[in-house]
């Protein structure tokens, strides 16, 4: 939508309602859908000029020299001349909409001449450059270039003081124009649909940022920096493949529209939401309590497959610095830890679990901690709130329950025995 159009809606005439019309009273036209080129020859005061599906008619714009808006989209010329050479005599040129029309490098370099211009949009013209001297548009507002072969901005255009508002959806970013850093005046910023993989430090200094959008680019992590933009109000990062991120992303909130699998990798609350979805659950409270659930249907049932073996595991190349014949496998070791934490568990596995008993010569504990002496405290259980995940669960007796575990306990239907 024109930002002109609500000074002229109501005035707006269309090109089949033009017959009878006083010239003078045409000052705000719309052509749309005309096979055949409309003569503008008669209407030469007009302030609003928007052409769709349509033929320009160029002797007619070249007379034009009160605009304050022109858009055409999807619209070819009458004539072979360049569409921003026939505009030159609107000097008060507000608004210009260029969509799906061919615009050569030197009448692209011509809009530099509007230097009232405030917003511009050109999309879809198979531009390859944007012409430095754009920088003169000390008035613009708003830059909308989207779906065009672009891979770079010229550094020229931080002089663009007046910016707000910046789109490049479409294009073909791999890196984020370095450029972008220095509009300090950005409030929104569209990136979206460009392959670009990470974000600069540099975007860190766009403190009056209050909405970027980066999704369906190839991003594979975002910087803690992004939820440190003091005016940020949204973000959307959808359709990335990200592979990690930082719980600091938890301060966005709401702000943050992100896919839920990708919400998981740094929010458990969300993981564990995830996993329900998908009839998993992966989210324990009490991890000590999740150790005992995990001995009970992976190592003596047998139902929760494949079963965890530590010296398979320490043969994938990831896991290769890691020795559980070390002295360091007294002690848990982290990476099989973090294996277990986020291990999901079928619901139905849970449902049908009537009796947990531990004992310290577990395999579950032997895989965490090989040579694990016994007396330390790495399994002890503080939380029974992961009772309501086992619904026929009578009996629960283990050598690590605490008094917390026990008091908590109390809430369910369960016997308790602590050894």
């Amino acid at each position: 939508m024109s930002h002109l159009y609500d000074q002229f809606s109501d005035n707006i005439f269309y090109a089949n309602t033009l017959s009878g019309a006083d010239p003078d009273d045409v000052k705000a036209l719309y052509v749309a859908y005309h096979a055949e080129c409309v003569d503008l020859s008669a209407y030469t005061g007009l302030n609003y000029l928007s052409y769709a599906f349509s033929v320009i008619d160029c002797a007619g714009l070249a007379l034009q020299h009160e605009l304050r808006h022109f858009s055409c989209s999807n619209s070819s010329l009458s004539k072979k001349q360049g569409l921003i050479s026939l505009l030159q005599a609107n000097r008060s040129l507000a608004e210009l909409t260029i969509n799906q029309l061919s615009l050569p490098a030197e009448d692209a370099a011509l809009i530099s001449g509007f230097a009232e211009l405030r917003y511009l949009t050109v999309s879809d013209t198979a531009m390859t450059a944007v012409p430095g001297c754009w920088s003169l548009l000390s008035q613009l507002q708003e830059l909308t270039l989207e779906a065009q072969p672009l891979t770079q901005l010229p550094d020229e255009l931080e002089s663009l003081a007046a910016l707000t508002a910046l789109s490049l959806k479409q294009c073909r970013f791999s890196e984020v124009p370095g450029v972008i850093g220095q509009l300090s005046t950005l409030k929104t910023l569209d990136l979206s649909d460009n392959p670009i993989r990470e974000l600069p430090e540099s975007m860190a200094r766009l403190t009056a940022l209050e909405e970027i959008d980066l999704s369906g680019c190839q991003l594979a992590s975002l910087p803690e920096w992004l939820t440190d933009l003091p005016a940020l109000k949204k973000v959307n990062v959808r359709n990335n493949p990200f592979t990690d991120l930082p719980p600091a992303l938890k301060k966005l909130k709401s702000k943050l529209k992100i896919d839920l699998k990708d919400k998981a990798l740094y929010d458990s609350s969300a993981r564990e939401k995830l996993m329900q979805k998908s009839g998993l659950v992966s989210v324990f409270a009490d991890f000590g309590f999740k150790l005992m659930v995990i001995q009970k249907l992976m190592y003596e049932d047998k139902t929760l497959r494949p079963a965890f073996d530590v010296w398979e595991f320490v043969k994938q190349p990831e896991n290769a610095h890691m020795d559980p014949d070390s002295e360091q496998a007294c002690q848990v070791m982290p990476e099989v830890r973090d294996y277990f934490q986020k291990l999901g568990i079928p619901q139905h596995l849970l449902a049908d679990i009537t009796e947990l008993c531990a004992d310290g010569g577990d395999d579950i504990y032997s895989q965490l901690a090989p040579h694990w002496s016994g007396s330390e405290d790495y399994f002890d259980m503080h939380s029974a709130r992961d009772i309501r995940h086992l619904p026929k669960l009578k009996v629960i007796e283990s050598p690590f329950l605490t008094t917390l575990f026990c008091d908590e306990a109390d809430a369910f239907d369960v016997e308790v025995i602590a050894l």
